[in-house]
């Protein structure tokens, strides 16, 4: 390493970020200095030419890891470019394909993708994309919010609900948990109301061809539930309490 690096804490990077050293986007051999946040490539470790200045760095990060309304503001759109696009890709050539959200695509062209969205989300063009390539960005874009899309505050009315309705109470139970639900979404933020409009109106299309991809409800569950709902420690949900499908809140 430089001398510049000797002088940092560094640890493995667990959110996206820009490398200090050549400005390009770093996620997974990447490195982060617990003491002022410097992101940089392992490989840019030996020419690393900023020392630690022992207080937090500002982030350099257009997308991700990026406040969802801060980011919808500065860009000005009400769904962030690299949902829209990921959603409309996996619909229009994705939905069949075994294992989409579950398979992980290659870690180089993931990588790559995610530059591309932080260069210029407008201007991405998904159509050479792998799905599972799309599928693992999404995922990833979801998973570095600040604030998860079900929000810190709601999420003990979240889980509170989900246990109430596969507690076994019958029809009327189900109906009181579905009423609750929707009342429930409809508290959430604006910004964070329409992108997980988007996405849950994308996963009823993904699980709609389960005989051919393999993700019903209950699998797409175990995959987005981390991304979408976590407490203010970071502990995400893996499959909502006791049941495999939520109450219809479509109504």
């Amino acid at each position: 390493m430089s001398k510049a690096a000797i002088s940092h804490t560094f640890k493995k990077l667990i959110t996206p970020s820009r490398c200090r050293e050549c400005d390009s986007y770093v996620y997974f051999h990447g490195y982060e200095c617990a003491e002022c946040g410097l992101g940089c490539h392992k490989k840019c470790l030996e020419t690393l030419a900023i020392k630690c200045g022992h207080k937090r760095l500002p982030r350099k990060m257009t997308t991700f890891g990026v406040d969802l309304a801060q980011h919808l503001t500065e860009t000005n759109t009400t769904v962030p470019h690299l949902v829209e696009k990921c959603v409309t890709e996996i619909d229009g050539r994705g939905t069949k394909i075994k294992g989409i959200y579950r398979v992980s695509g290659v870690k180089s062209r993931v990588e790559k993708l995610c530059q591309a969205f932080e260069n210029g989300a407008h201007l991405v063009d998904l159509s050479d994309q792998h799905p599972n390539v799309i599928a693992n960005v999404m995922k990833l874009y979801l998973r570095q919010l600040p604030e998860p899309l079900l929000t810190f505050r709601l999420y003990p009315e979240f889980i509170r609900i989900a246990k109430e309705c596969g507690s076994g109470t019958g029809a009327e139970g189900t109906s009181r948990a579905g009423e609750e639900l929707r009342d429930l979404v409809g508290r959430l933020p604006r910004h964070h109301l329409a992108c997980l409009s988007v996405l849950m109106h994308h996963l009823h299309r993904v699980a709609t061809q389960a005989q051919l991809n393999n993700m019903p409800p209950s699998n797409l569950g175990i995959v987005f539930g981390p991304h979408v709902a976590k407490d203010f420690g970071g502990l995400g949900v893996t499959q909502f309490p006791g049941r495999h499908s939520a109450p219809n809140t479509s109504h």
